[in-house]
């Protein structure tokens, strides 16, 4: 979402690092659903941008989440 590389930030101890996220959380579903999950159920997340995602119920979705973050940085461009 935001573009964040752990290793550029923290060397090579953030090489491979990566959150994963349910594109339908686990906790907004049915708890006697079976869970399982594929690869199109999941994307990729830095820690900050998972954890925003999870700030409502339901999850923001990726986009609107790029979304949030686009419109947050022009308007920090324009306050400049």
């Amino acid at each position: 979402v935001c573009g964040f590389e752990f290793k550029a930030q923290y060397g090579g101890i953030g090489g491979g690092y990566i959150e994963c996220h349910h594109l339908n959380p686990l906790a907004e579903r049915d708890s006697r659903d079976k869970v399982t999950s594929t690869l199109s159920d999941v994307t990729v997340l830095c820690a900050n941008c998972h954890r925003m995602a999870h700030r409502r119920k339901p999850a923001i979705a990726i986009t609107e989440l790029q979304n949030m973050i686009n419109e947050q940085t022009r308007s920090d461009h324009v306050a400049e």
